[in-house]
Order: C-alpha cells, then structure tokens, then sequence
C-alpha cells in the first residue's frame, strides 16, 4: 500500500485578508499540495461545491459566513470523502469558542499571528488522517464472500444467504430471484 492515496492534497485557504491569504499561499505551497484561495466563506463555498477540497483552512471571523457556518456546511455534505478542517482565529480561545468550534465539529485550530509553521504541521496531520480515513473507506467497501458457498461473512463472522446481508447492511434493496438460463439447463433440463 503506497503512503499516500491522492498525489496532490487541495488545500483551500479561506481569509478575507488578502495579506494572510498571499503569506499562507506561499509558505504552504510545496509538499503535494495544490493551494486554492477564497476571499469570503460564500466564495469558498462555491469552490468547495465545485472542486475537490481535501483541507480547509478557515479564518473564523469573516463577513458574510464565517468560518464556523462554513464548517457547518461542509459537514452537512454528503461528500464521497472527509474533508479537514482547520479554523485560524485570532481571539483567545475560552470555553464558548472551544464550545462553538465542537458543535461545527472543527478538527483543529491554529492561533494567529504565528501560522506557517503551525499550519505546515497541522497540514502533514491532515494528510496521514485523511490517508487513514481513504483506506478505511475502501476497505469498508470490500465484501467477504464464501467462494465455495457463496454466503457472505457479516461483522460476527458468521455466514448468511447473500439476501439477509444486503438487506441488514445496504437499507432499500430488494430481491427479485429468477433462474438464469445456465442453471435452467444444468438443474431443470431445460435448453440452453
């Protein structure tokens, strides 16, 4: 299994200072990243329903949708893949912050004024989570069949028809069994 399972991380920088945002391009830059800025969390939020964001990287306070409601949207998606949250703020982080920052389910916080060298390590983080989180995926999608029987092995290790499987583990599936004309000719003489 190779280290990395995407060859560029999309990092997307969010800040509606564009000093922070041109000092964090460029320290970030490097290190299989592709950098994407947005001047708004509206502005993110576009990119982020066009694009592949695999980080974000949020100022907390912002006019329009700040980086919290801009959390809070991503989180709602029904996305393919987690995407990583990172919000920078420049207040004191008390319990009401902390409190506000769970409930949005932020995955991490880096304080201003010192970024780059936080952020370069919060972003190596990033990267070996969201790894994890690929792989778990995948493996999520593998399904342990019998290849004698045919009965599928669920979370007990026990063995169960192919029907009880898929309809405990995968909600709204049906089954409409018929007789394929291979087993029509091998078990019932008919034609082929």
């Amino acid at each position: 299994m190779s280290e990395n399972l995407f060859e560029a991380m999309n990092v997307l920088l969010v800040d509606d200072d564009p000093m922070t945002i041109e000092l964090l391009r460029e320290s970030l830059k490097g290190e299989g990243r592709r950098i994407l800025t947005a001047s708004s969390g509206t502005q993110a939020w576009e990119i982020i329903n066009c694009e592949q964001v695999h980080v974000v990287v949020s100022d907390m306070r912002m006019p329009e949708m700040d980086g919290l409601e801009l959390c809070r949207r991503v989180r709602s998606m029904k996305s393919a893949s987690y995407v990583y949250f990172i919000l920078i703020t420049g207040v004191e982080m008390d319990a009401q912050v902390y409190s506000d920052a769970g409930l949005a389910e932020v995955d991490d916080f880096v304080s201003k004024p010192h970024l780059t060298l936080p952020l370069q390590l919060r972003l190596r983080a990033a990267r070996r989570l969201l790894n994890v989180t690929n792989r778990l995926r995948e493996l999520e999608g593998i399904i342990p069949i019998c290849s004698h029987c045919r009965r599928l092995r669920d979370e007990k290790d026990s063995y169960q028809q192919m029907e009880s499987y898929f309809t405990k583990h995968a909600a709204g599936l049906s089954f409409s069994h018929g007789i394929c004309p291979d087993c029509m000719a091998k078990h019932y003489g008919g034609a082929k």
